[in-house]
């Protein structure tokens, strides 16, 4: 994807212009590190244009029960990781189960030097699913 003008993306099909949303939501998992984007209301995948770029896939997620630590300032991976061990403790602590992967939440621009805002989320066990 190439940006097409500060907070959008369009690389498309289409050439369409679609707002970047937040939070971006980034992971690990077996084949390395990957990021997903939350779509505009609008948009599902009815009516997305197809990615130019053949690494980008269109999903749906499914609702889930969540628990989330949040913290302030640049996300570096030695934060990230202190707050998933955080939450971690805290989940076992409470006897609440949990799914990993972790996953790292970033809400603001790269350019944003203040009042910025992070999570740390992971899936829980709500006893009735």
């Amino acid at each position: 994807m190439h940006p097409c003008g500060r907070g959008f993306f369009c690389d498309n099909s289409e050439d369409i212009k679609i707002a970047m949303t937040a939070p971006v939501h980034m992971m690990e998992d077996t084949n390395g590190y990957f990021m997903s984007f939350v779509m505009p209301s609008g948009f599902d995948t009815t009516n997305l244009p197809v990615p130019d770029n053949g690494q980008i896939r269109i999903h749906n997620s499914n609702p889930a029960y969540t628990a989330s630590v949040r913290f302030g300032g640049f996300a570096s991976d030695e934060k990230i990781e202190e707050h998933k061990r955080l939450l971690r403790e805290y989940l076992i602590s409470k006897e609440i189960e949990f799914q990993e992967p972790f996953v790292y939440l970033g809400y603001n621009p790269p350019y944003q030097m203040v009042n910025r805002r992070n999570e740390v989320m992971v899936k829980i066990d709500h006893g009735n699913e």
